[in-house]
């Protein structure tokens, strides 16, 4: 994503600031928490926007990316609209994990409410990626063309609660 919006100049400064001696990121390898965190705040105090911004921004364009690379395959078959996705994001980081053992992967519920709205919790050991979810799930809706508005209704107080998340899609696509 800094690649893409700033080139190589600006992606070796944040990878400078945040000590990251990683030179290339492949697909399907999973990396410590603690680079990805470091690189988040390098790039929050190189671009002076805040990490939550930079955290949803990527959520979005991971989804874009990730279609395009080694997932592709896995996305295509996890749903065709949101809903579906969403409700069968824990059988798609099942087929992950068989590839990447050590992958900590998050769990998610999907309830439909009466009004329409999908309430989605997000059960995760990592910290501080709730921002990264609704991009996540933004983008998902952009490669459903579907728009779709997220809020996060209540954090978690405890490694062992939920994020709870609001999606309310706004277009469905059909023109």
């Amino acid at each position: 994503m800094v690649l893409g919006a700033g080139g190589e100049a600006l992606w070796q400064q944040v990878r400078a600031k945040a000590a990251v001696d990683i030179d290339e990121f492949l697909s399907m390898q999973a990396y410590d928490d603690a680079v990805t965190m470091g690189l988040v705040a390098a790039a929050s105090e190189v671009l002076s926007t805040p990490a939550e911004t930079l955290l949803e921004g990527f959520g979005h364009h991971w989804i874009g990316f990730t279609s395009k690379s080694g997932y592709g395959p896995l996305m295509t078959v996890s749903g065709d609209t949101l809903e579906e996705f969403l409700s069968n994001l824990d059988q798609m980081h099942a087929r992950i994990k068989n590839s990447m053992p050590n992958l900590d992967p998050p769990s998610f519920t999907c309830e439909t409410q009466a009004d329409g709205t999908i309430q989605v919790s997000y059960y995760s050991n990592r910290e501080g990626l709730v921002p990264m979810v609704v991009g996540l799930i933004r983008g998902l809706a952009d490669k459903f063309g579907q728009q779709a508005a997220v809020r996060i209704l209540e954090t978690k107080t405890t490694l062992d609660d939920p994020d709870i998340l609001e999606v309310r899609i706004l277009s469905d696509g059909v023109t």
